[in-house]
């Protein structure tokens, strides 16, 4: 199972994940990483300026309500998510 992602550890493309929705679930005692999260720091121009975590992720785990985002899952600008934690996953 792939790793979950985190808010100001993990990132696409070297742009550190940035502006979680969820505060109150913690991953290694950081904000987890979910479905809507952004904009994130950037790696490039126009979609690659700002990605947000909109395009893939789990499908069977949520926190907060919103479905979690695991290493190899795609921002909106095509790019995956890297980075996740080292003993948390999810399917």
């Amino acid at each position: 199972m792939p790793a979950i992602t985190k808010i100001g550890v993990s990132d696409i493309l070297g742009g550190t994940l940035a502006n979680g929705q969820v505060s109150n679930v913690k991953v290694n005692g950081v904000d987890i990483n979910v479905k809507g999260d952004g904009p994130h720091a950037g790696h490039g121009l126009a979609l690659h300026a700002a990605p947000m975590s909109t395009a893939d992720s789990s499908s069977t785990v949520k926190a907060g309500g919103k479905f979690v985002i695991r290493n190899g899952d795609n921002a909106n600008c095509g790019h995956p998510h890297q980075n996740g934690s080292g003993n948390v996953n999810a399917g």
